[in-house]
């Protein structure tokens, strides 16, 4: 998660360049990811936007709603068949942008509260469960490779004329914080850590269009309090990411946006189990600004290509305000 292009509003003479430092510091949108709930829920992302700039001592809260229809799986390495979920998260975050030796860097925290019902299949005996409780915790810190330095309000506007190629790094850390009860199946959190570093690129191929690719992995330290007393383990899981976007003017743009991610097989104990994953989503991201800072966002997709695991429709709508400390 990470801020995005600046809302810059003008009236019908145009807009001054002083009027732009001025309200530039109001107006922003917040590239959040548009699966807020999917990544509490499952390991996969869709994240357009992650690696974009932002001017130093930018600063953002949001939250939002994430509706996910079908076979989500909370553990998609497990045996489930059959499974039906009507799930709902709301979510509340926060973004700082950072000066990191000179270099553009940020920091996001991110908390959700999930809560719907689940029903399947697990070793042949139907369980359902009803959800209600936070989820895990999570944290992000990025930091700018190449393209772009610490920025100032002025200096962003430049380089949002002409951003050039941008690579970035970044960590995603989930803390076992969420709601957890080693009697059951099904769980608001993890009881875990998990960690995803990940490389990004931002490619632009016209004035108004970028790509962006992503390249990740989700390691996992083991639960030991699975089910009352076994050891659920699970190998990493590799992750990529493609995203097409346009920029239709500041701070209005949309995205289509592909995954694929590969791996993760689980053992419960020393049995090791038959369920790696092979899947992929692609779906669509739309951000609109509304006024003094104020934006919305609106995604939506659905399973492509599911060998094991999560086969969903998600849509997410999410409210942001930005300010820049000290403007």
């Amino acid at each position: 998660m990470v801020l995005d292009d600046f809302a810059l509003f003008a009236d019908n003479t145009g807009v001054k360049i002083q009027n732009i430092v001025r309200i530039i510091g109001y107006s922003v949108s917040f590239s959040i990811v548009c699966l807020v709930l999917m990544s509490s829920v499952t390991a996969q992302e869709l994240e357009p936007r992650a690696y974009w700039i932002t001017p130093r001592g930018s600063n953002a809260v949001y939250f939002g709603c994430t509706k996910l229809d079908g076979e989500v799986v909370f553990h998609p390495v497990l045996p489930f068949e059959n499974v039906d979920a009507r799930l709902t998260s709301a979510f509340l975050g926060y973004y700082r942008a950072l000066d990191f030796f000179g270099r553009s860097a940020n920091l996001t925290v991110t908390l959700p509260y999930v809560w719907g019902t689940e029903e399947g299949l697990f070793l042949n005996e139907f369980h359902s469960a009803r959800l209600s409780g936070l989820a895990d915790l999570q944290l992000r810190v990025s930091a700018n490779l190449l393209g772009a330095k610490a920025m100032t309000p002025t200096e962003f506007l430049e380089f949002r004329e002409d951003p050039g190629t941008v690579v970035g790094a970044s960590l995603r850390v989930k803390v076992p914080s969420g709601k957890y009860s080693s009697s059951v199946l099904v769980n608001e959190g993890s009881n875990r850590w998990a960690f995803k570093p990940q490389i990004g690129l931002i490619q632009p191929i016209r004035k108004r269009f970028l790509i962006e690719l992503a390249l990740g992995a989700w390691l996992y330290t083991d639960n030991k309090e699975f089910l009352v007393d076994q050891t659920w383990s699970q190998d990493p899981l590799l992750s990529s990411e493609f995203h097409f976007v346009w920029r239709i003017r500041p701070a209005t743009w949309a995205s289509f946006d592909v995954n694929y991610f590969y791996g993760g097989r689980a053992s419960l104990g020393e049995e090791k189990l038959p369920t790696i994953q092979g899947n992929s989503r692609f779906g669509g991201t739309v951000s609109v600004p509304i006024t003094g800072g104020h934006s919305l966002r609106f995604a939506a997709g659905t399973g492509f290509v599911v060998r094991h695991g999560d086969n969903l429709d998600f849509f997410s709508v999410t409210y942001q305000f930005g300010w820049i400390s000290g403007q």
